[in-house]
Formats: C-alpha cells, sequence, structure tokens
C-alpha cells in the first residue's frame, strides 16, 4: 500500500506546528521557501496548501483554513504570489499505555 498523498498525513505525522512560513511563487513556476531548515524537508507539502489557497481563490488578506480532528492550518494570502502557511498538528494528551 503507498503512502497518502496528501499534504494533511506527513504533516501530522511529524507532528508539524509551524507558524512561520513563507512561500514565494517565482517566475517559471518555481518557488521560494522561507523556513527553517527543519521544515524544508516538508516543501511539497507546503506547495500543495498554498496550492489549495489558490484553487479555492483566496482573497489578498484573508485565510484558507482547513480543520480536522487532527490538525489546524490556515494559509494567508499576503499578496499575488506570497502567502504565509501555519499548521498545528493536534495530539492527544492522553497516554495509550497509561492502563498498563
Amino acid at each position: 500500500m503507498s503512502e497518502c498523498s496528501c499534504p494533511i498525513c506527513p504533516l501530522v505525522k511529524a507532528n508539524v506546528q509551524v507558524c512561520d512560513v513563507v512561500y514565494e511563487q517565482e517566475p517559471n513556476n518555481q518557488f521560494a521557501l522561507y523556513c527553517s531548515m527543519e521544515m524544508r524537508q516538508f516543501h511539497k507539502q507546503f506547495e500543495q496548501l498554498v496550492c489549495s489557497a489558490k484553487e479555492n481563490k483566496t482573497p489578498i488578506g484573508y485565510n484558507w483554513e482547513h480543520k480536522g480532528e487532527d490538525h489546524e492550518c490556515h494559509v494567508k494570502r499576503l499578496s499575488d504570489k506570497i502567502y504565509k502557511i501555519c499548521f498545528h498538528a493536534i495530539t492527544s494528551e492522553e497516554d495509550p499505555l497509561a492502563m498498563d
């Protein structure tokens, strides 16, 4: 069975907690990602989140939001080509081994 191709699952699995990832679209469909080196490994997922915001025609200055039981995410469109991504995986505070 192949891994999930959605942008959410890898971010949740890695327990990503960021609110400072900036994505800038450059000429020729290239992009620049401004974030910590640790978060650069998720560049494909961040790009997919930005694509979702674009597909939903998010106006400049507004957020595209996506929430689930295991995550909260919003992508703010700062300009025609710049987006800011916040993603917070929600982990259970219950310890599954506590009953042992």
